[in-house]
């Protein structure tokens, strides 16, 4: 668990397995949360997001947006291609063959420090990435093999299309109040300014890329309420949707890798708090002088670096 599932290498944008996871879909609920949820009419309940640190850094991140609106296109796209050191990657992309020898006879991945660390260095190969990102994100239980890991992507794609369709249903029937209109809402906003220079989801804010992130973030946060939607998530669940390319899978990789970065998005704070620590005593210490810059500059919270 304290092993990264996933790498990612983040190239900035202008604003705009172990164990089941049947049990992390449905979180278990006290016999009052229950009686609540009857009562309102409204299947989950979902916690607000009160308290200063979630509006500063709200603000933060839209300022930083703001500012990566004012790069151009054509510059960004010079940095990306020469890479910031101008230097190419260590190894070339992870191939099928290769992929292939981290394997065992039933398809299960062997070696798991070593397959990571070659996509670490050379990345994958762009056709492979929607097979192998599901195994180093763990979706699939342990012990399966090709055909049960076939069937169990199809059992699930089929219970998120009938969790999707509970919240949607009461969105026809006029009845988008309560927590349901909070977290739409919420997701609502990020999504329409989620890498929308990326031609996946660009056009118009109908678009149906755009359509399915919404309602990929609108069913984890109904499902998952002690997490519920934070900003962010929208930008974990973009990447998974566009190599996907499918909206029930790309919800269960979401579900996967939720289940190693949630505390990062818990109301208490407690991870991120410790984090942001850590990273303050590591400036002070190996960069005083940036960190008293920071200071001066009533940034030494680091909220930007959320």
């Amino acid at each position: 668990a304290s092993e990264p599932y996933l790498y990612l290498q983040v190239n900035l944008k202008p604003f705009g397995e172990t164990g089941d996871c049947d049990c992390d879909w449905d979180e278990q609920q006290t016999p009052q949360e229950v009686a609540t949820r009857q009562e309102s009419g409204f299947p989950y309940k979902t916690p607000k997001l009160p308290g200063l640190i979630m509006n500063k850094m709200e603000r933060t991140l839209n300022m930083v947006q703001r500012a990566l609106g004012n790069l151009s296109e054509e510059s960004q796209q010079a940095f990306q291609s020469s890479g910031s050191s101008g230097q190419p990657p260590p190894r070339p992309p992870l191939t099928d063959a290769e992929f292939r020898k981290f394997l065992d006879p039933i398809g299960q991945v062997i070696h798991s420090k070593e397959l990571r660390a070659v996509i670490y260095f050379g990345g994958i190969e762009p056709s492979l990435r929607k097979v192998v990102w599901k195994h180093i994100l763990n979706v699939y239980p342990e012990g399966m093999s090709g055909r049960e890991r076939m069937d169990y992507m199809k059992r699930k794609a089929q219970e998120y299309t009938v969790l999707r369709e509970k919240w949607r249903l009461l969105v026809q029937k006029g009845q988008n109040i309560g927590d349901l209109s909070y977290v739409t809402s919420m997701v609502r906003k990020d999504v329409l300014r989620t890498d929308r220079h990326h031609k996946f989801y660009g056009g118009s804010d109908d678009n149906q890329n755009t359509a399915s992130l919404f309602n990929i973030l609108t069913t984890y946060a109904l499902n998952h309420p002690s997490v519920s939607y934070c900003q962010g998530m929208s930008d974990l669940a973009s990447p998974l949707l566009i190599i996907m390319r499918d909206e029930p899978q790309a919800y269960i990789c979401l579900c996967a890798l939720m289940r190693r970065l949630k505390d990062n998005f818990m109301l208490d704070g407690i991870a991120m708090t410790t984090k942001f620590t850590h990273l303050a005593e590591g400036l002070q210490h190996y960069d005083p002088d940036f960190y008293n810059y920071l200071k001066s500059h009533q940034a030494d919270d680091l909220l930007f670096c959320y």
